[in-house]
């Protein structure tokens, strides 16, 4: 469970992103990159195919939920990543990946928070050929090619917010209004029927009062069961608020997890770098020990080389001394 990589949509000219300018977010599940210098010009194959291109965050909850699924549309092995300029504010799973021919995947995106979600979030689906050799799904990105346009495929998905229930009513009295035009002026001839129709209406909603004014105990039942389904809501917003932060930590442990694996590689580096160091001391080491035991032989030699001249010198001396002695 991670978090998408981040970009700024505003510094990508549209036409990096394969949207025309005044164009709907209904067309743009297969956009690939454009040159800026000729945005009619498509430079890159369509290596997948994403739906929807637009997703729909439910802010009536505390978290929501959205899907994205990505085709494949290429022979070979395709490589994937999504990315968006809300990192703190998203949790995609998973975040990049490879596909095989006609493979699919579907991502799936978590708004940890309704209350800060903005209008302008949105999110980038990039693709690129993969080699067979290539396995690191983050490292592919890191190479030079990840940045040029005429390789990778560039998919722009707009998030948006779930109409609410007020608007789609009031969508549908919009609709129907001319409906009801048409047919007023069409039967407006017979306008004792309309007027029978709007008195049965009228009598049928003043029955309907009356059956409430009359029943004041079902009034006190519904209150009760208000009363309960708050009481409800309110324990599910306090779970649904316990897994938020439990998901949080999760995300934060992970964080940790990494950040204490790139430790530990960098200390096994200065590990192997301070043994290969030392290997090398040693080596050096003995090279220098037989230095200094040649050293010391050749010194031993030398004084014995010493004493012997030395007593050669003495008896030569005794014999003078004696021979003049018998003279």
């Amino acid at each position: 469970m991670s978090s998408a990589s981040s970009f700024s949509p505003d510094k990508i000219p549209d036409t990096v992103l394969g949207v025309p300018k005044g164009s709907t977010p209904g067309g743009l599940s297969e956009q690939t990159a454009m040159s800026p210098g000729s945005p009619n010009c498509i430079l890159t194959p369509k290596f997948i195919a994403v739906e929807p291109a637009q997703v729909t965050f439910d802010l009536s909850q505390d978290r929501s939920f959205a899907n994205i699924k990505i085709t494949s549309m290429n022979p070979g092995r395709v490589a994937w990543r999504i990315r968006t300029n809300a990192p703190t504010r998203y949790v995609v799973m998973p975040t990049s990946g490879f596909l095989t021919s006609n493979g699919n995947v579907t991502a799936s995106i978590t708004l940890i928070d309704s209350h800060k979600y903005h209008h302008r979030h949105r999110f980038m689906v990039q693709a690129m050929e993969a080699r067979e050799g290539e396995k690191d799904r983050k490292k592919i990105w890191n190479d030079e090619r990840a940045e040029k346009l005429d390789v990778v495929q560039s998919i722009r998905v707009i998030a948006s917010e779930k109409a609410s229930k007020l608007t789609e009513d009031s969508q549908k009295e919009s609709t129907t209004t001319p409906s009801s035009k048409s047919s007023t002026s069409s039967f407006s001839t017979n306008s004792k029927s309309i007027s029978d129709s709007s008195e049965s209406m009228s009598t049928s909603l003043a029955k309907k009062e009356a059956a409430s004014s009359d029943t004041p105990l079902s009034d006190l039942e519904y209150a009760k069961k208000v009363d309960e389904l708050t009481v409800k809501v309110k324990g599910a917003m306090g779970e649904k608020a316990k897994e938020s932060q439990k998901l949080i930590e999760v995300v934060n442990e992970v964080k940790k997890i990494e950040v204490e694996l790139d430790r530990t590689g960098a200390q096994c580096r200065d590990l192997n770098d301070k043994v290969a160091y030392e290997e090398t001391q040693c080596t050096s080491g003995e090279m220098c020990s037989n230095n200094e035991s040649n050293q010391i032989t050749q010194i031993w030699i030398t004084m014995i080389t010493i004493k012997n001249a030395s007593y050669a010198q003495t008896v030569s001396f005794f014999l003078v001394i004696t021979v003049f002695g018998f003279i």
